[in-house]
């Protein structure tokens, strides 16, 4: 015996979503078709009112569902001039055959509706003009309806699409960031290796935890920003257990910062490109690195100086790291920032200026 639940609930679902869709429209027509009636009823008998009726009815079922047809078929293509082309035609034409059924079918003696026979000419054009109005008012009611509604639907389409996009260039940016904060490190490591240093080891124990932290914490949307200052930590404890020289450094910032919510991968990227191009060996220069965090209310403010290699003057290209830093930072945090990066009296300054929700 086979079973297949899935495809049996899909096709369950809509056909129960199709008989609804079907009673809602036969209820409104026969609203419709109600309404007519009983405004007819005291004017008619009773057989001529149910033609009558019926045949409004059918007509204005008529319009709005090639309405509907046209639409779909020549709207959504951008084809407006063949949209309006039919649109038009139908209701000349829907004017015209209502005239004639009014005339041939219903048997209507136009001269005994009105006072003097020579008015019947004015008599027919001017139903037929309120008729065509009418037919209008309807067509193109629904044209705006519908139009409306695909409009709403594109635009919520195009908002899905553009948080999707978002999310996932996001995404790419951090796997980015990742293998090349990874790539710096494993350089590091390796140069320690060929020195014959022995904390190699201890490096890459010191390197899994920060791994594992990029591993699992950054792809969450928020994180604790204690999390972040500790990941600091062990980077600048990674970076002294390879510098061949003590790093003179300063790392302060106010503890109750930590309770703040901040994107993961905030404060690493900036301190790496310090390390990386920080001139801490220089015995000619009072080498030292300088990493101060503060925050006013919801204004978080970063700023690190740190000496710097003289030829990272001449460098124009900033790198991968520090351009998908930014483009974070401009996704995440859209006009609520103030990044930037310059030379002064020697010294080599990143700072950020954060406005937090």
């Amino acid at each position: 015996m086979k079973i297949s639940c899935g495809k049996t609930n899909q096709t369950r679902i809509e056909m129960n979503k199709y008989y609804r869709k079907t009673a809602i429209h036969f209820g409104f027509w026969l609203l419709v078709f109600g309404i007519q009636y009983f405004l007819i009823i005291n004017l008619k008998s009773i057989e001529e009112s149910l033609q009558r009726s019926l045949i409004n009815t059918t007509f204005y079922a008529v319009i709005y569902y090639y309405t509907r047809y046209v639409i779909f078929k020549f709207y959504e293509n951008e084809k407006t001039q063949a949209w309006l082309k039919r649109q038009l035609i139908l209701i000349v034409a829907s004017g015209i055959t209502r005239g004639l059924i009014e005339i041939y079918y219903l048997k209507t003696n136009i001269f005994s509706d009105v006072i003097h026979p020579n008015q019947s000419a004015l008599y027919i054009i001017s139903g037929l003009i309120l008729y065509v109005f009418m037919a209008a008012f309807i067509s193109f009611f629904i044209s705006f309806y519908f139009i409306s509604k695909k409009r709403r639907k594109v635009e919520a389409k195009n908002k899905q699409l553009k948080l999707e996009n978002l999310e996932n260039q996001l995404l790419m940016l951090n796997n980015q960031l990742s293998p090349h904060f990874l790539f710096n490190s494993l350089n590091d490591i390796y140069a320690a290796i060929v020195l014959g240093q022995d904390i190699a080891g201890e490096m890459i124990l010191k390197l899994s935890e920060i791994m594992r932290y990029i591993t699992y914490e950054t792809h969450k949307e928020r994180i604790l920003f204690s999390d972040e200052i500790k990941q600091v930590e062990y980077y600048l404890h990674f970076y002294f257990m390879r510098a061949n020289a003590p790093l003179k450094h300063i790392f302060t910032y106010d503890h109750s910062i930590g309770d703040a919510v901040v994107i993961p991968m905030l404060l690493i990227p900036l301190v790496e490109n310090a390390l990386k191009h920080g001139n801490f060996n220089d015995p000619e220069i009072d080498s030292y690195l300088n990493i101060e965090l503060n925050q006013k209310e919801n204004l978080f403010c970063l700023r690190i100086e740190n000496t710097f290699e003289k030829n990272v003057q001449k460098k124009e290209n900033r790198g991968i790291g520090l351009i998908n830093y930014q483009r974070r930072l401009e996704l995440k945090y859209p006009n609520k920032f103030q990044f930037e990066q310059y030379i002064e009296n020697g010294v080599y300054i990143s700072q950020l200026a954060l406005e937090l929700n």
